[in-house]
């Protein structure tokens, strides 16, 4: 490598990745700061950059005693129409001041230009919002109302960052009928649209369709008798079923 050749490299190296079926694989490298990347990652860092650089340009990085908030961040980037392709330009930004004013959430700005009273875009990766919380999931869900305060022609954004790292949503679904709402949460969840598990269905009607929908797509499914039953007998006998599944979604 450079080291072995006489010439060190001190500095950022970054690296950009794809994740393929057969492990990850390097596009690139850049001996710079990446962005988007870096407005996810420098929010977290409690020591002071430039003491850090500093120490790389005089070889005393083995001195300083690098911190990281104890935190999670998630960044969400709004391109243009067409981008990574032929983008248009020139459209009208709003929203940035309303996304800025949310807690411990920033916005920057990429390709965006200032003509008159307007920010208009004017590249491919338009703006980014990242938002800092206690859990990723909290952070991911910020960064999302984020994003939705902005509004320009033609905008668009992924809509599963961070889903990989997020645990499943555990559901419980209540229902007397054929279940054909269900249906739509089934597929959701095997087309991958839907970061979710169906823990069990719970109905009060012996042959309901959505007892058999569960039973055919394996999902556990119990029938509770409500009729000469007390509410509270009734209830009580549900929440003896739920409680132990610790669902985080009643439906």
């Amino acid at each position: 490598g450079l080291a072995t050749s006489g010439c060190p490299f001190v500095g950022v190296l970054f690296a950009g990745l794809m994740l393929t079926k057969q492990g990850p694989k390097v596009l690139e490298f850049n001996c710079r700061f990446g962005d988007p990347e870096t407005q996810v990652i420098l929010p977290l860092l409690k020591s002071d950059l430039f003491l850090i650089a500093l120490h790389c340009s005089k070889g005393t990085l083995n001195e300083y005693k690098v911190e990281w908030h104890n935190k999670f961040a998630a960044t969400v980037v709004a391109a243009s129409w067409g981008y990574p392709g032929n983008y248009q330009k020139g459209k009208i930004i709003s929203g940035i001041d309303r996304a800025s004013s949310l807690e411990n959430t920033d916005v920057y700005q990429a390709g965006t230009v200032k003509q008159g009273d307007n920010l208009l875009t004017s590249g491919g990766r338009v703006l980014s919002v990242t938002s800092v919380s206690d859990t990723l999931s909290k952070a991911v869900g910020m960064a999302y109302d984020g994003i939705e305060k902005i509004f320009f022609e033609g905008m668009q954004y992924r809509k599963d960052i961070g889903s990989s790292s997020l645990p499943k949503v555990r559901l419980v679904i209540l229902g007397s009928t054929r279940g054909t709402d269900m249906e739509a949460i089934v597929q959701a969840i095997k087309s991958k649209i839907l970061k979710a598990e169906i823990v069990t269905v719970i109905s009060n009607v012996k042959d309901a369709g959505i007892l058999k929908r569960a039973e055919d797509n394996g999902i556990p499914n119990h029938f509770i008798e409500s009729k000469g039953k007390k509410r509270e007998t009734f209830e009580k006998a549900m929440i003896s079923i739920i409680d132990p599944l610790k669902p985080d979604l009643i439906l």
